[in-house]
Protein backbone atom coordinates (compact mmCIF):
# COMPACT_ATOMS: atom_id res chain seq x y z
CA UNK A 1 0.00 0.00 0.00
CA UNK A 2 1.61 3.21 -1.07
CA UNK A 3 0.99 5.26 1.86
CA UNK A 4 2.86 8.58 0.49
CA UNK A 5 -0.06 10.29 -1.29
CA UNK A 6 -1.27 13.29 0.69
CA UNK A 7 -4.59 14.92 0.94
CA UNK A 8 -4.07 18.22 2.97
CA UNK A 9 -7.11 20.47 4.38
CA UNK A 10 -5.25 24.02 5.15
CA UNK A 11 -6.81 26.89 7.38
CA UNK A 12 -10.43 25.67 8.18
CA UNK A 13 -11.53 27.80 10.79
CA UNK A 14 -12.90 26.17 13.65
CA UNK A 15 -14.96 27.95 17.06
CA UNK A 16 -13.88 26.18 19.91
CA UNK A 17 -13.80 26.72 23.29
CA UNK A 18 -10.43 26.22 24.78
CA UNK A 19 -8.35 27.00 27.53
CA UNK A 20 -6.63 26.33 30.59
CA UNK A 21 -9.03 28.69 32.92
CA UNK A 22 -13.31 28.62 33.10
CA UNK A 23 -13.12 32.15 31.64
CA UNK A 24 -11.13 31.17 28.77
CA UNK A 25 -12.91 28.25 27.74
CA UNK A 26 -16.36 30.61 28.72
CA UNK A 27 -16.65 31.63 25.09
CA UNK A 28 -15.36 30.00 21.52
CA UNK A 29 -12.28 31.11 20.50
CA UNK A 30 -10.99 31.10 16.79
CA UNK A 31 -8.81 28.49 15.99
CA UNK A 32 -6.67 27.62 12.49
CA UNK A 33 -6.67 23.59 11.76
CA UNK A 34 -4.43 21.99 8.93
CA UNK A 35 -4.83 18.48 8.37
CA UNK A 36 -2.81 16.32 5.86
CA UNK A 37 -4.44 12.22 5.75
CA UNK A 38 -2.28 10.34 3.87
CA UNK A 39 -3.81 7.58 1.75
CA UNK A 40 -3.20 5.63 -1.44
CA UNK A 41 -4.89 8.60 -4.24
CA UNK A 42 -3.73 6.69 -7.54
CA UNK A 43 -7.33 4.53 -7.94
CA UNK A 44 -9.37 7.52 -7.12
CA UNK A 45 -7.57 9.91 -9.45
CA UNK A 46 -7.40 6.95 -12.48
CA UNK A 47 -11.16 6.09 -11.58
CA UNK A 48 -12.41 9.50 -11.01
CA UNK A 49 -13.70 8.04 -8.17
CA UNK A 50 -14.77 9.95 -4.78
CA UNK A 51 -15.22 6.30 -3.19
CA UNK A 52 -11.42 5.38 -3.92
CA UNK A 53 -10.46 9.04 -1.73
CA UNK A 54 -11.82 11.03 1.16
CA UNK A 55 -14.40 13.53 1.20
CA UNK A 56 -12.94 16.07 2.30
CA UNK A 57 -16.29 17.88 3.17
CA UNK A 58 -16.96 14.87 5.14
CA UNK A 59 -13.74 15.62 6.78
CA UNK A 60 -14.49 19.29 7.77
CA UNK A 61 -17.75 18.69 8.94
CA UNK A 62 -16.42 16.54 11.30
CA UNK A 63 -14.20 18.91 12.72
CA UNK A 64 -16.58 20.98 13.34
CA UNK A 65 -19.33 19.69 14.73
CA UNK A 66 -16.85 17.64 17.26
CA UNK A 67 -14.51 20.64 17.90
CA UNK A 68 -16.40 23.38 18.56
CA UNK A 69 -19.02 21.15 20.23
CA UNK A 70 -16.41 19.82 22.63
CA UNK A 71 -14.75 21.84 25.56
CA UNK A 72 -11.02 21.49 26.08
CA UNK A 73 -8.58 22.83 28.44
CA UNK A 74 -5.20 22.86 26.25
CA UNK A 75 -5.18 23.09 22.52
CA UNK A 76 -3.16 19.87 22.77
CA UNK A 77 -6.42 18.13 23.80
CA UNK A 78 -8.50 19.73 20.83
CA UNK A 79 -5.29 18.63 18.61
CA UNK A 80 -5.93 15.02 19.63
CA UNK A 81 -9.34 14.76 19.01
CA UNK A 82 -9.15 15.61 15.75
CA UNK A 83 -6.60 13.01 15.08
CA UNK A 84 -8.54 11.00 16.74
CA UNK A 85 -11.59 11.77 14.54
CA UNK A 86 -9.97 11.60 11.41
CA UNK A 87 -8.04 8.36 12.09
CA UNK A 88 -11.41 6.98 13.21
CA UNK A 89 -13.51 7.89 10.65
CA UNK A 90 -11.70 8.04 7.51
CA UNK A 91 -9.82 5.54 5.44
CA UNK A 92 -6.25 7.16 6.23
CA UNK A 93 -3.73 5.55 7.86
CA UNK A 94 -1.63 8.59 9.16
CA UNK A 95 -2.58 12.02 9.86
CA UNK A 96 -0.84 15.30 11.11
CA UNK A 97 -3.09 17.75 11.84
CA UNK A 98 -2.09 21.18 13.25
CA UNK A 99 -3.65 23.48 15.14
CA UNK A 100 -3.28 27.60 15.74
CA UNK A 101 -4.64 29.81 18.23
CA UNK A 102 -3.83 33.54 18.81
CA UNK A 103 -2.85 33.24 21.77
CA UNK A 104 -0.84 36.11 23.33
CA UNK A 105 -0.33 39.63 22.34
CA UNK A 106 2.97 39.94 20.61
CA UNK A 107 2.51 36.47 18.53
CA UNK A 108 0.93 35.91 15.44
CA UNK A 109 -0.34 32.70 17.15
CA UNK A 110 1.02 29.18 18.63
CA UNK A 111 0.70 25.78 17.41
CA UNK A 112 0.57 22.24 18.44
CA UNK A 113 1.13 19.84 15.75
CA UNK A 114 0.60 15.82 16.03
CA UNK A 115 1.26 13.17 13.63
CA UNK A 116 -0.66 9.90 14.47
CA UNK A 117 -1.04 6.44 12.77
CA UNK A 118 -3.86 3.81 13.15
CA UNK A 119 -5.10 1.10 11.23
CA UNK A 120 -6.17 1.83 7.46
CA UNK A 121 -10.43 1.70 7.10
CA UNK A 122 -11.68 0.01 4.28
CA UNK A 123 -13.33 2.07 1.36
CA UNK A 124 -16.93 1.18 0.99
CA UNK A 125 -16.91 -0.56 -2.51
Amino acid sequence: MNNTDRLSIVGLEVWARVGCTAEERGFPQRLEVDADLYLPLARAGQQDDLSLSVDYAAVVRRLSEVLAGGEFRLVESLTEKAADVILGEFPVSRTVVRVRKRALPGIAFMEIAVERRGRPRRHKM
